[in-house]
């Protein structure tokens, strides 16, 4: 496949497991079919987020008054914890019952950085022992072939890439308690009780790990013990960090450290949902931790571990904390802004390969059943919408698909920071078109005004808002005029004649408040004639020749330029 960039002015444009339960489909406001994965395997921070202490306090007292009691006493250094040199009793949250557990545990492996610890009642187990050297290994030595260093463990990779853990407890080990975790649906957590000093705190870096289903699939555990230490990393750098990036974070650790475990099959199924919202529902869950990881995933793979490491330190919330860490990782790159990172996000998840870095991924995390974003809409050649609508939600993208279409002229309309781009395909060629919002969108060759095979329109969302967008479509080019409005102080009023095959005028209306530039840019972007250049002009109607000779056939964009206003015009060279 080859591709073709067009990028022109104004012109043209805490782990889920692998296994999924029963899929749910509704239909969300904007039209666009759900899929969702009711009940799947994940990771503990919502489960530790809704735990109600108050009520596990009340319930532990009540049904457990000894492990009370025995909290009570090690809060207060009177307790014994340790049963011998290699034995200890922990405290962990049972999300079932809602009351607290008092885990009895053997140490097993005390290495250079990690503690490993397995409940008594499962150290007899065939899968944990067969499982324990692979995990020790992981952690400590070595990590997966795509790992980003594979010389070194899970702990060290981590630490270098997102930052050192908390140090307000414990020493300078990392305990990780392999246990049966009474909620089915959670392979492993990090609680925030172990980083006080609180009654039921271990008091201690400290995650913890399912001994059943989370033993299950060797890439799952793995996947897990990277994505948990990152909870933890992230704590202590800002312990009211945002579920979304916080969980996205985590997502990317997994990968980061070679150990890939999720698809984002349901995110693919409807990109058009509110970017950073976190739904606690079963429904909604699994959509979550996808979207999560793709947005994460795409921006670590453009900008790489710095934007990591830079996203758990910012203190702001949403899309502000990615721009912040971005500037923070990018300082002198006018380019690392959500702004820039958007639109090639929103193209990337339909092309997913592409020569252009922008529009790919590395590693690829789609399913056979869903390898692309999911389109909203196909229209043949003879059946599209003349006026159409799409309302786009938060940070969300919506893709409509053009067949075999004839040369189109879309006038775009929407009030908020929107986008609009297009995919065309012809033969093995891939184009991508990326279009100034307001202004009108040609879909055709912009040499000869052959058709394309396919277009996919993509429209996608770049601020916190829901709007409608609306456009309306033409064919040809005949519906391109003046694109600013009949009022403005700045405008153009004609090309005449228009296509030209020599010369031609143009004509346009100025303020006289400012020097005037009148440019005339090729497709790619590129100025081809300056017919003005910042020169002072008198308010009023001024027409200027234009000479088109020594210019290929094809589409042109005339720019007018006074001050801070701006306005454009379609010029065709015949």
């Amino acid at each position: 496949m080859r591709l073709n960039l067009l990028l022109r002015p104004a012109l043209l444009m805490t782990v889920l497991a692998t296994s999924l339960n029963a899929q749910q489909h509704t239909t969300n406001a904007t039209g666009l079919m759900e899929t969702s994965i009711a009940a799947a395997p994940s990771c503990g921070t919502q489960h530790m987020m809704r735990f109600d202490r108050a009520k596990a306090l009340r319930n532990t007292i009540a049904n457990a008054p000894e492990v009370h009691r025995q909290a009570v006493a090690l809060a207060k250094g009177k307790g014994v914890r340790m049963m011998s040199a290699d034995e200890e009793t922990f405290f962990a949250p049972d999300f079932v019952t809602q009351m607290w557990l008092q885990i009895r545990a053997v140490r097993v492996h005390m290495g250079n950085r990690a503690r490993i610890w397995v409940d008594v009642r499962d150290t007899g187990r065939a899968d944990v022992k067969a499982k324990l050297p692979i995990l020790i290994g992981s952690l400590e030595d070595s990590t997966a072939a795509g790992s980003r260093n594979p010389r070194k463990g899970i702990i060290e990779n981590d630490i270098d890439v997102f930052g050192p853990t908390p140090t307000t407890v414990g020493d300078d080990y990392y305990d990780f308690l392999l246990f049966d975790i009474t909620d089915q649906q959670i392979l492993g957590f990090f609680q925030p009780t172990d980083q006080t000093t609180d009654e039921f705190s271990n008091r201690r870096n400290m995650l913890y790990i399912d001994s059943r289903e989370g033993l299950i699939k060797t890439s799952s555990v793995l996947n897990t013990l990277a994505h948990e230490f990152q909870h933890l990393i992230h704590y202590g750098q800002n312990p009211a960090a945002e579920l979304f990036i916080n969980e996205g974070a985590s997502e990317v650790a997994g990968i980061m450290c070679g150990y890939p475990d999720r698809k984002n099959t349901s995110y693919l199924r409807n990109t058009n949902t509110s970017m950073f919202s976190f739904p606690s529902d079963d429904n909604g869950i699994n959509q979550a931790y996808e979207r999560a990881l793709t947005f994460m995933h795409y921006l670590y793979e453009q900008y790489g571990e710095g934007f990591l490491h830079s996203v758990l330190r910012t203190r702001m919330m949403g899309m502000s904390a990615i721009n912040d860490a971005l500037a923070t990782a990018h300082p002198t790159n006018a380019l690392a802004k959500w702004e820039i990172a958007g639109r090639g996000f929103a193209v990337a998840n339909w092309l997913q390969t592409s020569d252009d870095q922008r529009y790919a991924y590395k590693v690829n995390i789609t399913s056979t059943s869903q390898p692309r974003a999911k389109q909203l809409r196909v229209y043949s050649s003879s059946n599209f919408r003349r006026n159409d609508t799409v309302t786009v939600l938060p940070y969300g993208a919506a893709y409509l698909i053009y067949e075999n279409p004839p040369v189109l002229t879309l006038k775009i309309k929407g009030r908020y920071h929107y986008r609009v781009m297009a995919i065309g395909y012809r033969g093995d060629e891939v184009e991508v078109m990326d279009f100034e919002s307001g202004q009108p969108a040609v879909i055709g060759s912009p040499q000869d005004l052959t058709r394309y095979d396919r277009v996919v329109l993509v429209i996608t969302e770049l601020s916190n808002a829901t709007q409608k967008i609306t456009w309306d479509v033409n064919e040809g080019i005949s519906a391109i005029d003046d694109e600013t409005s009949a009022g403005a102080a700045t405008r153009f009023v004609a090309v005449t004649p228009n296509p030209v095959q020599s010369t031609s005028e143009i004509s346009f209306v100025n303020e006289g408040k400012a020097g005037v530039t009148l440019e005339l840019f090729s497709p790619t972007g590129e100025v081809v004639r300056t017919l003005m250049s910042n020169e002072s002009l008198p308010a009023g109607t001024h027409r200027v020749p234009f000479d088109a000779t020594g210019l290929a056939a094809g589409m042109y964009l005339a720019r007018l330029s006074e001050g801070d206003r701006s306005a454009t015009h379609l010029v065709i060279v015949r």
